[in-house]
């Protein structure tokens, strides 16, 4: 009995020193001051604040157990109160644990929040690649930095996390932020490329190598450089210009003008315009200007005016359709190869104007039936599957009104190509060869004899060669 009373008197002296700041608090003896008894406790807590340990220290290991209770009080003390491990201390005291440092409160550490990022939302072209975007396509997202989670050390004190840094956008050229900040936008259509890592936007895409079967098969918005050939199998097409500074071999293009600074043969070559140098066994469709060196076995449909003049401006074999003038150095061969040419051909443009006029009928009725269906599901109540189905409908209706727009473009410009049927001439400046046949309107007439310079026109007794 007398020695419970002594224990208790020894831990009712542990306290005294203890309200310390952080590191080891001085000792603390169990005894009164009229006591001999040498045991302290030392309680010491990491300079982050996370960790708190104690240690009870005797010269007599043997004293047995002590009451967790006077444990608890020298930690109130200390003024640790958070993630105490009431467990540890129970099992320290029950066992009598002298002279060994136990670690018995632990807090928690903050989470640092994330740093913001950029998320792409288009696939990312490779170097020479194209990855063709349309304006107001979101290319990547910006995610803002978090905050992050606070901590707590162990006297029960918040410990600030500290807050993700934010990613600057990567704005490039032609690009723009959405209204929320939230995304990044093409700002036109054309081809999307990475520089410096910013997303850029660009309405020419090149390409500084040539073009073949395995990277030629390109569709894009813009214009298409190529800096070197274009080879067998390549496919092009654009919204804009096709400028190919080498030569142009068994390729297909397309685009509303075409530069080619070589030779180019083979070809198939759809455009408003053509600059090209000479051109062999090769099929154009323009509904402009051709501008070109020579013609060796072409066929050629050309709703404009055709100027063969540069090298040796040679018409020669093949069949050349043209709506407006035809102006080259010489028609024929001295061989008399057959050159056929068809000036001012309106059934042609007849028939090509009763097809489009059928499309576009038929692309009215379409238009006509749907917006008849949409007023018939205005108002009232709509369920979600029908607003859906309308939804649906609209975009089919957009769809057709945009069809029709180069529909009727086209058929005024027959109509235009007609009405001036009449100027349609061919003027070769040094000579005109037997072999050229010349259809105009429902006239023909084969040249039988050599002309050193000759212009061949119509008037109403039929084709004047002069």
């Amino acid at each position: 009995m007398n020695n419970i009373k002594d224990m208790e008197r020894l831990f009712d002296s542990i306290i005294d020193g203890l309200n310390q700041p952080v590191g080891e608090s001085p000792a603390a003896s169990f005894l009164n001051t009229n006591s001999s008894s040498d045991v302290t406790v030392n309680i010491t807590v990491s300079s982050d604040g996370l960790s708190a340990a104690i240690c009870v220290k005797t010269a007599d290991p043997t004293r047995g157990s002590y009451p967790v209770e006077a444990l608890n009080r020298a930690i109130r003390e200390k003024g640790v109160v958070f993630g105490v491990q009431a467990g540890k201390l129970l099992k320290m005291a029950l066992n009598g644990i002298y002279d060994t440092e136990v670690e018995f409160a632990r807090g928690t550490a903050p989470i640092d929040g994330d740093d913001g990022r950029i998320v792409p939302l288009v696939e990312l072209p490779e170097a020479g690649e194209l990855y063709p975007v349309k304006v107001g396509t979101a290319l990547c997202r910006i995610e803002p930095p978090t905050s992050g989670i606070n901590g707590t050390d162990v006297f029960g004190n918040v410990i600030r996390a500290k807050r993700g840094k934010a990613c600057a956008a990567p704005t490039g050229a032609n690009t723009c932020l959405s209204g929320d900040c939230a995304e990044l936008v093409a700002g036109i259509s054309g081809a999307l490329t990475l520089r410096g890592g910013c997303y850029c936007m660009s309405d020419e895409f090149v390409i500084e190598g040539d073009v073949d079967r395995k990277n030629g098969k390109l569709d894009f918005f813009g214009n298409i450089t190529v800096r070197g050939n274009v080879h067998k199998g390549a496919q092009m097409r654009c919204g804009g210009k096709i400028k190919i500074y080498g030569a142009v071999s068994e390729a297909e293009l397309s685009a509303k003008s075409v530069e080619i600074a070589e030779e180019s043969s083979g070809t198939k070559i759809t455009a408003e315009s053509m600059v090209l140098a000479d051109c062999r066994e090769c099929g154009l469709r323009c509904t402009g200007t051709i501008k070109c060196g020579s013609l060796y076995e072409c066929d050629v449909i050309c709703d404009g005016d055709i100027f063969c003049t540069e090298n040796y401006g040679v018409i020669c074999g093949g069949k050349i359709d043209c709506e407006g003038r035809i102006v080259c150095t010489s028609a024929g061969t001295r061989m008399h190869e057959k050159t056929e040419i068809i000036l001012g051909n309106a059934a042609r443009l007849e028939s090509e104007k009763a097809a489009l006029k059928e499309k576009l009928s038929k692309i009215d009725a379409e238009i006509s039936k749907i917006s008849e269906k949409l007023g018939e599901q205005a108002g009232g109540d709509i369920s979600e599957h029908d607003r859906e189905l309308i939804a649906a409908a609209q975009r089919i209706k957009n769809r057709r009104e945009e069809e029709r727009e180069p529909i009727s473009a086209r058929l005024e410009k027959i109509a235009e190509i007609i009405s001036s049927a009449g100027s349609s001439s061919l003027r070769a400046a040094r000579a005109l060869h037997p072999g050229v046949s010349v259809s105009l309107g429902t006239y023909h007439r084969d040249v039988e004899k050599e002309y050193a310079g000759a212009a061949i026109y119509g008037n109403h007794l039929g084709i004047v060669i002069s």
